[in-house]
Formats: structure tokens, C-alpha cells, sequence
């Protein structure tokens, strides 16, 4: 398991993820580390930008 598919705390000030909203930053940060070519070590870094994505843009919808 790589590092984008474990739960992290959220680095933020607002009020803690809820576990469904870990589980969508979770996929949103794994879709920015595979856009960016799947880099190692920067997987902090892709945790905040999901965060960031996932405050603006809210739910991530499943294509299933």
C-alpha cells in the first residue's frame, strides 16, 4: 500500500476530516501524486493539495 491510500490526519485548521472525507482526500491526493508521475517522497505535500482541492470542490464523484 502506498502512502496516497493511508488515512492521514488532516493538516488543515478547520474541523477534523470525517472519515468519509479522509477517504475522499485519500483518492483526490493519489489522482494529484499519479498526475504528477507518481513522484516519491512528496506525499505530504499531495495530502494538502487535496486538501485544498477537496475544500473548494467539495464531494469527489465515483465514475462506477
Amino acid at each position: 500500500m502506498n502512502t496516497h491510500e493511508q488515512t492521514a490526519e488532516s493538516t488543515t485548521t478547520q474541523e477534523p476530516a470525517s472519515p468519509s472525507q479522509q477517504e475522499q482526500i485519500g483518492t483526490l491526493s493519489y489522482l494529484v501524486w499519479e498526475s504528477e508521475g507518481c513522484p516519491e517522497g512528496r506525499d505530504a505535500e499531495h495530502w494538502r493539495e487535496a486538501e485544498k482541492i477537496h475544500a473548494t470542490h467539495g464531494i469527489v464523484e465515483d465514475d462506477d
